[in-house]
């Protein structure tokens, strides 16, 4: 017959077990979430340098466009009705 004692030291053992396994699983997730949350952050700055570079592209567009209406007014290029 098990005594108590032992029952006792039994369910000591299989709980402080069941703990380092949950702290094991606690820092993976830790670790994870980490992971997860400095990919996020990249993307972040990722989406900032492409707005970035859209409103770069958006202000050459609109220069290129002021360049070709002066060009085609010297040449005489456009209806007066459309200016």
């Amino acid at each position: 017959m098990v005594e108590g004692t032992d029952i006792a030291n039994l369910t000591l053992r299989v709980v402080t077990e069941m703990r380092d396994e949950l702290r094991a699983d606690l820092l993976d997730l830790k670790q994870r979430m980490t992971s997860i949350e400095h990919g996020q952050a990249l993307m972040t700055q990722e989406l900032g340098r492409i707005r970035e570079d859209m409103a770069i592209q958006s202000v050459r567009m609109d220069r290129f466009d002021q360049r070709l209406a002066r060009i085609e007014r010297r040449l005489d290029l456009v209806d007066s009705a459309a200016t």
